[in-house]
């Protein structure tokens, strides 16, 4: 009985400190930030903006970038900017993370129903009339469906920023040339077909077989690619199917009926087997990092001390990144090595300071970072509720990621 009071009275003034905690606003009364990064310019200000309304509120803030189909084509210098703000945000105290989503929105909206968040932060970039209409408007789709969340529009501004090429930006996502190559054999192979089984078939069942090629190569190529093979096969069927044949004019009415159904019933399939195509690489991505988490949670539970966990960890991380990996901790008072993936790592004065930095500050330090950026390793606090538990440094054999870049 003496216990449990005992254990009852400890209760009641963890209690009466996390109420008195609360009061004073440290934990921001429940709120959860999250800002949206995107390939634009001045992604770093939002970042900036959502760290200064971090402070204010006293909240955890998130930084995440959303993949999609659209953004595979992104070019050299657009993947750096979504690297720096990513890594401009971790070092900045947030957690960064980067969800695959079939749209921007549903990514947003799946990351804030994950998180709980309360306070959004994204941009508003200058778009073509052409995108607004085509996609909609990112922020006006997630202020709709925002329920119970502030959002914070922030318009992008790029300043010194060189404009990309028009022609470039207008090309991408049209695949590349060797599939309209292929689109082309496929067209040409199916006419041959067609050419050959017309006396058996008929010319109102010849529309039927061009469907064949579009599909697959909506399927292979993506649905922009499919879009051009349903209108070359549309033509193709014109050309050498619809009297007068060898041109372009159709003379029958019920031809030119022919012609638009073909048309349109092309387009659709293409539409539908790129949406799909796209939503398998989504699917199979997201089974290939359950699979890659699930296996790493199994070989952490066989781990049975520290060491064997801290090489568990080099490990994984070091596959996953390709890098080089070491992971220190205290031992005896001082910050020694406890795993390294490779096991023969040796760390210079520059960088076991930049090791300490970040196991006393709890801040990144090393590479790529404000401090000691001329290291060759980037270290990062791993930190937690009980504080800075350890210390993981990555490295990479090209040296890439230094002065001013960022490991991965």
């Amino acid at each position: 009985m003496a216990l449990r009071r005992a254990a009852l009275s400890v209760d009641r003034q963890m209690l009466q400190e996390l109420d008195a905690t609360a009061l004073s606003g440290t934990f921001g009364a429940g709120d959860r930030i999250l800002v949206a990064v995107s390939e634009q310019p001045g992604s770093d200000v939002l970042v900036r903006t959502a760290k200064r309304l971090a402070d204010a509120l006293r909240a955890p803030w998130m930084a995440v970038h959303i993949e999609t189909p659209r953004t595979e084509g992104l070019d050299e210098a657009a993947k750096r900017r979504v690297a720096a703000s990513l890594a401009l945000a971790a070092t900045l105290g947030a957690t960064i993370a980067t969800v695959p989503a079939e749209t921007v929105v549903t990514g947003l909206r799946s990351q804030i129903d994950g998180m709980r968040a309360t306070q959004v932060v994204i941009g508003k970039s200058r778009r073509s009339w052409w995108f607004e209409f085509r996609n909609g408007s990112v922020v006006d789709a997630l202020v709709k469906g925002a329920q119970g969340v502030a959002v914070h529009v922030i318009p992008s501004v790029a300043e010194g920023e060189v404009a990309s090429d028009p022609v470039r930006a207008m090309l991408r996502g049209w695949g590349q040339p060797r599939s309209y190559a292929g689109i082309a054999l496929m067209l040409a192979g199916t006419t041959l077909l067609a050419v050959l089984t017309e006396p058996w078939l008929g010319t109102g069942a010849i529309d039927l077989l061009y469907l064949v090629p579009v599909i697959i190569a909506a399927s292979l190529y993506g649905l922009r690619p499919g879009l051009v093979a349903s209108l070359a096969a549309a033509l193709a069927f014109n050309f050498f199917f619809l009297t007068p044949t060898w041109t372009f004019t159709i003379a029958e009415p019920q031809s030119v009926v022919t012609m638009l159904i073909l048309t349109g019933v092309a387009a659709f399939c293409s539409n539908l087997a790129g949406r799909l195509r796209t939503r398998a690489r989504l699917g199979v991505r997201s089974a290939q990092e359950s699979a890659a988490l699930a296996a790493f949670a199994q070989t952490l539970a066989r781990a049975s001390d520290r060491a064997a966990t801290a090489q568990a960890v080099c490990e994984e991380v070091s596959r996953l990144l390709e890098v080089r990996c070491v992971l220190l901790a205290d031992r005896n008072g001082a910050l020694s090595q406890i795993a390294a993936k490779p096991a023969e790592v040796t760390l210079s004065p520059l960088d076991q300071a930049a090791a300490d930095w970040a196991w006393t500050r709890g801040e990144l330090a090393g590479s790529g970072s404000a401090t000691l950026p001329v290291a060759d390793w980037q270290f990062h606090p791993l930190k937690t509720s009980l504080g800075v538990l350890a210390v993981l440094g990555v490295a990479r054999d090209d040296g890439r990621g230094r002065a001013g870049g960022a490991c991965p």
